[in-house]
């Protein structure tokens, strides 16, 4: 028997063994995930995947009013106060920019894993309030859909911009308070999703693949597959996978072993980004 640690802060590498080969003479030839450790750092909104923005305005027809003098707006700023992101970056104009402009303007959320929680928290974040926003998201769980509840009539969501409206599963097209429309819901402002949103970002099995494995399958295709799991701790958390029962896989090879390649994919076969932090294996040669 033989063991072998592996440690890497990349999703995708591969070690060589080419000055000290691994014999497997004398070995049965099988190979096993013995443990594993890895950090749920992967993000589902990120700049890359162009759905780190949301777009909204308030609607020119409520500014309108307030320039006429019939009504004042709902949210305020003190004379030439200026919001900051996490950064420290200023986001929003002065008092009479923000009242007398229906421009669009792009709340920018951080790259990181979010659910409605922690989007509705940057957006109280965004709009220096710790009461309700202006919008806001939920889940209807019983449907598993998303919910844009629109509570300032002012505002306008225009989910046309960028992609996130895909993780969310909403149609890409601009959103708003309906108060002629046939439904109490959307009089109220509530918009659901017409999709179920893909918040995991495709994320929803974790793949360990090693070279050295022959006999796994996905679906009808021959596969490198040492190790499947679905995450069930935390965001943000380190992933402990020690398999009460190894599986033990027929190793490609009878000789010597020269190079082991390691990946970490989704169900999918895509990689996945654990953002710089390490990737701990020990595998089991009978």
């Amino acid at each position: 028997m033989s063991l072998i640690h592996i440690r890497s802060k990349e999703n995708d590498f591969e070690i060589s063994y080419s000055e000290n080969p691994i014999n497997l003479s004398g070995l049965k030839g099988k190979i096993a995930l013995k443990t594993a450790s890895l950090w749920y750092s992967w993000d589902n909104i990120t700049e890359e995947y162009k759905n780190n923005e949301i777009k909204f305005r308030r609607s020119p027809h409520e500014l309108s009013e307030y320039k006429s003098g019939k009504k004042a707006p709902q949210t305020e700023l003190k004379n030439n106060e200026i919001k900051k992101d996490r950064q420290g970056l200023p986001r929003v104009e002065d008092e009479e920019d923000d009242r007398n402009e229906s421009e669009w303007k792009i709340l920018k959320l951080p790259n990181g894993l979010y659910d409605e929680n922690e989007l509705n928290n940057y957006i109280q974040e965004y709009f220096g309030t710790f009461e309700t926003p202006p919008f806001y998201f939920d889940v209807n769980y019983a449907t598993n859909r998303f919910m844009l509840i629109i509570r300032d009539k002012d505002y306008e969501i225009d989910f046309s911009h960028g992609k996130i409206h895909e993780l969310l599963g909403f149609d890409k097209k601009i959103y708003s308070r309906r108060p002629k429309a046939a439904s109490a819901a959307a009089k109220e402002g509530i918009n659901y999703a017409t999709k179920i949103g893909n918040i995991t970002k495709d994320i929803d099995q974790i793949l360990i693949h090693c070279s050295l494995v022959s006999s796994s399958y996905q679906n009808n295709l021959k596969s490198d597959v040492i190790y499947a799991f679905t995450p069930n701790i935390s965001p943000r958390s380190l992933i402990n996978i020690e398999p009460t029962h190894p599986k033990y896989l027929p190793i490609n090879r009878t000789d010597y072993i020269f190079n082991i390649r390691i990946s970490v994919t989704n169900q999918l076969n895509q990689l996945i980004n654990f953002n710089g932090e390490c990737l701990n294996f020990v595998l089991d040669i009978q």
